[in-house]
């Protein structure tokens, strides 16, 4: 082809090119063309014509569905009514107040069409529930007031006792410890209303695993418990006197003398050591949860203020653990004595202060008096500390001591030319 022609025709393109675009008018949905500044018959390809996605049309949103009224009250055909929240799923939700069929009413928040935060549930038989729920269930913190009296107050999970809580008895009785899944497991202690009482393990409801129980008059056994029942060796205490070993099978006392020695050597090997080793030594024990621990001292002092017809002797220890105080009235040597309230004072640990009260007595008895040391055996059935309510107490057993005289010490004086020298500031 001629290059004339050639160029004729590009000439005639650009020409019909230039004289369309003003009128053209395209929508969204059109071709769209590049604007060209300057056109040049070079510059046309087929790659400066493009197609785009058409615009995305205009989203117009639906009219959110209206709620509940929530003054209405809405039942259901099987009786049940609710007043409150709803959410968009004609649900329970929010604060609100449920009337089951059988009549149980709920009156809290719910969530999603289930009991879920705070409210209080009326059971039609008469137990009322006041905590936390959790999907539908109790969960967290609660309590229930039983209709029979009983009332429990602690954790909850999924509908059951279950953490730390307190199970108080119509009969004033009472629980507190550790449940699972409903039933007392784990630390606990369970105190009667004749007083009778257990500190310790538990497994599914049952006594079982390290403990201690008293009875109602101050008996107590420190040992082992199986399924309830006082099983293998442990200490027998009674409220007045020493602690023995003691040995039970299945809730029976063996009385038989060789076991019991067997038993004795076994438990002496595997307890905790309490050995007189000189100054004072004692087992000191509460008297409600019957824990016992060794208090000793090693520095133990007597002294004596002597009377015109009697003679007053003193026995004192003091460490920064426990301090201790024993006056004897008309000492004369060797014998039993009967200490009453004001001759007998300590402190153990953080304490306050431990003595007798009115009526009590502490037994003393001096077995050896000799070369300036006094050696004797103490102890108490019954010594109290704090006032009130917050009284608490305690008994003191197999004490022993070995004192030896108070000998004040010497004051170290100062040479005399020190003396002058600090009064008149001579250098």
């Amino acid at each position: 082809m001629p290059s004339s022609f050639k160029a004729i025709s590009a000439k005639h393109i650009a020409l019909s090119i230039s004289l369309l675009l003003p009128t053209l008018s395209w929508s969204s949905e059109s071709v769209k063309v590049s604007s060209v500044s300057k056109l040049d018959t070079q510059d046309i390809t087929v790659d400066s014509i493009s197609k785009e996605k058409p615009a995305a049309p205009i989203k117009t949103s639906k009219p959110r569905k209206q709620l509940r009224d929530p003054s209405i009250t809405y039942s259901w055909q099987d009786g049940s009514k609710y007043t409150g929240q709803w959410n968009y799923r004609d649900e329970p939700h929010g604060r609100g107040k449920l009337v089951t069929k059988t009549g149980d009413e709920y009156q809290g928040t719910f969530e999603n069409g289930v009991f879920h935060g705070q409210g209080v549930y009326y059971h039609v038989n008469g137990d009322i529930y006041r905590g936390f729920w959790r999907k539908g269930k109790e969960h967290g913190q609660g309590v229930m007031t039983y209709k029979n009296g009983n009332i429990y107050e602690g954790k909850w999970a999924n509908g059951l006792r279950h953490g730390k809580g307190v199970l108080s008895y119509r009969s004033g009785s009472r629980y507190e410890g550790d449940w699972k899944l409903g039933k007392r497991h784990g630390k606990g202690m369970f105190v009667s209303k004749s007083g009778q009482r257990y500190i310790g393990d538990y497994a599914f409801n049952k006594q079982h695993g390290r403990g201690v129980e008293v009875t109602s008059n101050g008996d107590s056994f420190t040992g082992t418990f199986s399924k309830g029942k006082k099983h293998g060796v442990g200490e027998c205490a009674p409220r007045n006197g020493n602690v023995e070993v003691c040995l039970f099978d299945r809730g029976r006392q063996i009385t038989n003398k060789k076991l019991i020695a067997r038993a004795a050597e076994y438990f002496k090997k595997n307890r905790p050591t309490y050995e007189f080793e000189g100054g004072i030594g004692f087992l000191f024990e509460d008297q409600y949860t019957k824990q016992r621990r060794w208090i000793t001292s090693e520095e133990v002092h007597w002294d004596s203020i002597e009377a015109m017809l009697s003679t007053q002797l003193r026995i004192r220890t003091k460490n920064p653990q426990q301090a201790l105080s024993i006056v004897i009235d008309d000492y004369s040597g060797p014998g039993t004595y009967q200490l009453r309230q004001g001759k007998f004072l300590a402190t153990i640990g953080n304490s306050d202060a431990i003595g007798l009260l009115e009526g009590e007595r502490m037994v003393v008895e001096i077995t050896s008096d000799h070369k300036g040391v006094i050696e004797g055996t103490f102890s108490a059935s019954r010594l109290v500390s704090g006032e009130g309510r917050e009284i608490r107490s305690y008994a003191i057993r197999n004490g022993q001591f070995e004192a030896s005289k108070y000998v004040p010490k010497k004051k170290k004086i100062k040479d005399n030319r020190d003396l002058i020298k600090q009064k008149y500031q001579v250098q």
